[in-house]
């Protein structure tokens, strides 16, 4: 399986017993401008995810993209058991979070019943 854009600096520290300091954000969007997290582009949806276990991710798409591989990269992130996960909507400045383990989500703005129903039409 392919390693995503991105992956191997990570994938290099994890192999010396490491941990990135920051969040991974695993974009769905292609490059992130003026992000100082490192960020891996999900540039082929078989990509192997494993690096990213035990680690605080945000999956980052927007309302274009396709609801079908949110669903496929969330499921497959969360298989890998990673320390955090969220998911957040670029283009909305919206997020939600994937319960996993012992993390608490704080509330979030919730969308409202049109922002739901227009991704929902996807």
């Amino acid at each position: 399986m392919k390693t995503p854009f991105g992956a191997s600096a990570i994938i290099e520290l994890r192999k010396a017993g490491k941990r990135p300091a920051d969040m991974i954000l695993l974009s769905l969007v292609g490059p992130l401008r003026d992000e100082s997290n490192p960020v891996v582009i999900l540039n082929d949806p078989d990509c192997d995810l494993r690096f990213l276990h035990d680690l605080d991710v945000m999956l980052v798409c927007t309302m274009e993209t396709p609801r079908e591989m949110v669903k496929r990269v969330a499921d497959d992130l969360m298989a890998i058991a990673p320390a955090y996960a969220g998911i957040w909507w670029k283009d909305k400045a919206d997020g939600l979070n994937l319960c996993w383990g012992s993390y608490r989500p704080k509330v979030m703005r919730r969308w409202t019943r049109t922002e739901r129903a227009g991704y929902a039409s996807h």
